[in-house]
Order: structure tokens, then sequence, then C-alpha cells
């Protein structure tokens, strides 16, 4: 819950439920190999749970024979899993077209603000998102710096520690940066006060940065 993606994914869904008269009951299993455990073990089998929504995590085979067994419905959002129904964004093609975006601004010096969670979240979405950027950026004849490939860990904080490390080093810096996750866009858009949304079509300054969604900040 203390990520935008995850509480307006809740929220929608309790709205939803609400309407048509279900309540929600919520699992948090981030980085809780136990309560996983529990949960697909004990809980889906002894409580009354009509149908099951997964955001952004991968089930392990076991997880989801258990799910088959019991004959639970299941949805998985965020991020396809083998087998399991899915709903989601083409992360690869919305980050070709953000990386795009950058390019046809006259932009050729693009640094890399990535991450993998550790929480077991989000599983093939980091990949893909730094995948149509590399690709992007191979396709239109260019290149990156290694030392322009920085990490965060999909919050703001993390944003704004990377653009510092970024800005520290010596050398020549970057004219825009590619994010993958808006939360960690907006560290460099607190340290830097600029930002090109790929959806805004619009750069005030030869400094940009692109987030991969369209959110109202501020």
């Amino acid at each position: 819950m203390d990520r935008w993606f995850f509480f307006k994914a809740i929220e929608g869904v309790d709205r939803e439920l609400h309407a048509r008269g279900y309540n929600l009951s919520l699992f948090n299993l981030g980085g809780q190999r136990g309560a996983r455990e529990r949960l697909f073990s004990k809980t889906m089998v002894y409580k009354q749970i009509d149908a099951l929504l997964v955001l952004c995590m991968s089930l392990t085979p076991e997880e989801i024979a258990d799910l088959q067994r019991i004959e639970i419905p299941l949805v998985i959002v965020g991020g396809p899993v083998e087998d399991c129904p899915s709903i989601g964004i083409d992360d690869y093609a919305a980050s070709v077209e953000a990386t795009m975006h950058l390019l046809n601004l006259g932009h050729r010096e693009i640094a890399l603000l990535h991450g993998q969670d550790d929480s077991d979240l989000n599983f093939t979405v980091p990949r893909l998102r730094v995948d149509g950027f590399t690709d992007a950026m191979t396709s239109a004849g260019f290149s990156m710096p290694p030392e322009w490939d920085i990490f965060g860990n999909f919050t703001v904080g993390s944003g704004q520690e990377a653009f510092d490390e970024l800005w520290s080093k010596p050398g020549p810096k970057p004219t825009a940066i590619f994010c993958a996750s808006d939360e960690m866009a907006m560290g460099p858009c607190c340290r830097h006060a600029v930002v090109a949304s790929v959806y805004r079509k619009n750069c005030p300054s030869s400094a940009s940065t692109t987030m991969n969604s369209p959110r109202p900040w501020g």
C-alpha cells in the first residue's frame, strides 16, 4: 500500500466489489515466504473465498496447483504468469515509446534509472521496461555509458539518491533520464524540477525525465 500502483489497484477493486455486494480481504505477501505458505495451504482451503486477485506477484507451480485443486477463480494483475489469466499493460512497448519520445526531442545522452524489487513483487515488469529502453536505443544507433546505469527500489527516495549519485560522478552528464517507474522518476524531478512525461509530450528544458504512465502528482 506504500506505492501508488498498489493503492489505486486496490481502491478500484474494492469499489467494484462493494457495488456488487462483495467484501475485499487483503493479504500482504511481499517478502514473507511463511505468510505465502499459510495462505495457500490453509487460508484458501478453510476460509470462504470466492476468487483471488494477485497483484504483481509471481506464483510458484505449487501455488498454482493448490489454487487449481480447490478451484478458486484467479486473475493476475500486473504481469503474465504461465497457465493463469492476467491483465496488464505492454511494459516493453511503453518503454520503447518513452525512449523514442526522448530521442525525438533530440536527446542522445540518456541515463537509465531502474531497479529490481527484492520483495518478490513485480517479477517480469522491471526486466521488460529495461529491455524496451535498451532495444530502442540500440535500434536508433545509440548507446549509454555504463556509469549512467543507476539503480533504485521503485520509491521516490531511491530516485533522489540515484540522481544525486549520478550527478556526483565526474565526467559528462546526461540530458535525459529514462525511469522504470513513476515513483523513481519523481526523485530526479524533485532534485532537478524538470519533467517531460511521455503522455504530455512537452519538454520545458534540455534535461528531461520520462515516466511510464500518466499520474496526478502534487
